[in-house]
């Protein structure tokens, strides 16, 4: 039913080798949500699609303005939200469009997880929204590291960390949604370009005044936290396992309940550089 009403106007996206075309009801709107593409997507030429979605905009408000039309969005037959203003529809395309790639991305495995580069090597920092991890990985940046991501870590299959650095979402007190802020604004570390190995994997949950105390984890035991935060974890689990057991075979993994991320920082940073020592952890 959706192919029978007519679609004005539509871009195609291509990333991690995964199609995705936008169509819209109305002229003149693609503009409104070429700002949702998300980090490692391009534009294409049209073509056929792996996803489509279908912004439609109620017949009652196509001639009202931008922000003020009642639009429904659909992910290939199933509705998702009901908006009102392109803004709105930006947002949504934005936050479901991520998860899509991180789920069917092909030849790469997305983790929930910030991540840091550190002379050479990467750190991880797996967990759900809302844990801390984006104050972390900007403490970790205002320290002198290398931007990675606040929000996936994109693993291939020998185990290597790929950049998707977006802009990192920072939150005020108990906000819903974070305000965008560059990298470039926090540190002189820079934004990683290559992919690197990872060195560290710290799983922490934040405690006021709490002491540094970390837990070495087992290889086995950081595959599981780690399977826990991936996204393809149920449609390719074999894929996940191997590129997840790669990782926790190659880097130390530590769980903590952390203090301050500016203390926490100096800590992770201090476990990377004795990495290459006799004893690494005590």
């Amino acid at each position: 039913m959706l192919n029978r009403l007519g679609w004005a106007e539509g871009i195609t996206l291509e990333a991690y080798d995964l199609r995705i075309g936008i169509r819209i009801s109305e002229m003149g709107l693609c503009d409104r949500v070429r700002p949702s593409i998300p980090y490692g997507a391009a534009e294409i030429p049209n073509c056929e699609v792996d996803h489509l979605f279908s912004i439609l905009v109620s017949p009652g408000t196509r001639f009202l303005d931008a922000e003020s039309m009642n639009c429904i969005i659909y992910s290939d037959v199933r509705p998702i939200a009901r908006v009102t203003g392109f803004g709105a529809v930006a947002n949504v395309l934005e936050d479901t469009l991520e998860l899509l790639i991180g789920e069917f991305a092909r030849e790469r495995i997305f983790v929930h997880a910030g991540v840091i580069g550190w002379r050479g090597k990467a750190a991880l920092f797996p967990g759900p929204s809302f844990v801390g991890k984006s104050r972390l990985v900007a403490a970790l940046i205002a320290a002198g590291a290398q931007f990675y991501s606040d929000e996936y870590a994109v693993l291939d299959s020998d185990g290597q960390v790929h950049p998707f650095a977006r802009p990192l979402s920072i939150r005020e007190d108990d906000a819903q949604c974070g305000q965008p802020v560059r990298a470039e604004e926090i540190g002189q570390g820079g934004t990683g370009t290559e992919p690197i190995p990872v060195g560290l994997v710290v799983f922490s949950n934040f405690e006021a005044d709490a002491e540094w105390n970390p837990r070495r984890l087992s290889p086995g035991e950081a595959t599981l936290k780690m399977l826990k935060n991936t996204l393809p974890a149920r449609r390719r689990p074999q894929e996940a396992l191997e590129a997840l057991g790669i990782v926790a075979e190659q880097a130390d993994a530590v769980e903590v309940v952390r203090g301050e991320a500016e203390d926490a920082a100096a800590m992770i940073l201090d476990l990377m550089d004795r990495q290459a020592g006799p004893s690494r952890f005590t």
